[in-house]
């Protein structure tokens, strides 16, 4: 786990008017430099708690975190790539290769409207959860202006809705997760990630902001070699 998310942590909760909507996404993560609150948890005035990682990822571009996310999903293999001792697996609706073959126009339409069913286990915690990926400027969700990202150097958003505790094609609700590839002056990436959960405790907070920064470190060390060698695959 990186320095600033230990500091992040230890500081939490932050105070809640750090903490903004998932509806508000599209406004603070478009903003250039960075917030207040990149690394912690807030409870917001409304019960929402949010989550803030932010992980440098070095040479990891959008392209491959698009790749990652449209390859992982079909097998639990490859999902264990990603957080070996947590990642017990995955699953996709569609499922077949076949659906991915076809939606391979552009590498976010391999996972775009895909369900993906996964069994992981946050800190001490089995968890199992559903994950409906959407378009970043889905209007139903979190609406982002796609055409301001080339500019204030956003690569790719990752926008999912979010279900705990069943693996089910309905999912509602105002859980969400957003994964921000974002170039910096030097020409490496970072990843800025946020989670809303409208359930939650605070041990549950803590352990999905360690998760996520590990897991995303640990990501950031082998998918440039990976996608090198796997990307005209699916």
């Amino acid at each position: 786990m990186s320095d600033a998310t230990q500091k992040g942590l230890s500081a939490s909760p932050h105070a809640s008017e750090l903490a903004f909507s998932p509806y508000e996404a599209k406004d603070y993560l478009t903003r250039p430099g960075y917030l207040q609150l990149e690394n912690g948890w807030s409870v917001a005035e409304d019960g929402t708690l949010m989550i803030a990682i932010l992980t440098d990822i070095g040479n990891v571009t959008g392209e491959m975190y698009d790749w990652w996310f449209g390859w992982h999903l079909v097998e639990s293999a490859r999902y264990k790539l990603w957080h070996p001792q947590a990642h017990r697996y995955a699953w996709r609706t569609p499922n077949t290769l076949a659906w991915t073959a076809t939606n391979a126009s552009t590498l976010p339409s391999r996972y775009i409207s895909s369900h993906s069913f996964i069994d992981e286990y946050i800190g001490n915690s089995a968890s199992k959860l559903t994950v409906n990926f959407v378009a970043p400027s889905d209007a139903s969700a979190l609406a982002f202006d796609e055409s301001t990202f080339a500019d204030r150097g956003i690569e790719t958003v990752v926008v999912g809705r979010l279900h705990s505790g069943a693996h089910t094609t309905n999912v509602t609700g105002h859980s969400y997760l957003a994964h921000q590839v974002r170039r910096t002056a030097d020409g490496r990436r970072e990843l800025r990630s946020r989670f809303w959960l409208e359930q939650y405790t605070e041990q549950a907070a803590h352990d999905m902001m360690a998760h996520c920064n590990i897991e995303m470190q640990h990501l950031a060390s082998f998918l440039p070699a990976l996608f090198e060698e796997f990307k005209d695959t699916a």
